[in-house]
């Protein structure tokens, strides 16, 4: 990552980090899950947060940020989706 940093700046640019797994239940009592910690995914957000616009997208399951990164929180594929649309993304 440091070395995209030094070649490529991403100020001004709107970047969108992902982290952790999600839970998609399959009935009142059972879901399938994954053990993503969202380690990955929050040091990323916590190295480009200077660089641009970023947004962390974490699972409720994984870890949190070390500093203060402005966040949404989701649960399952379709939470995650939802605050993609409402937040107009272009993927």
């Amino acid at each position: 990552m440091r070395q995209i940093m030094q070649t490529e700046s991403l100020s001004g640019k709107k970047i969108i980090v992902t982290a952790g797994g999600t839970l998609e239940k399959i009935d009142g009592v059972r879901y399938i899950t994954n053990k993503s910690s969202g380690k990955m995914g929050v040091a990323i957000a916590e190295d480009v947060i200077c660089e641009g616009r970023m947004l962390l997208l974490r699972a409720k399951s994984s870890v949190t940020p070390r500093y203060l990164i402005n966040e949404e929180v989701f649960e399952t594929a379709d939470d995650l989706a939802r605050i993609i649309d409402e937040k107009n993304f272009k993927l």
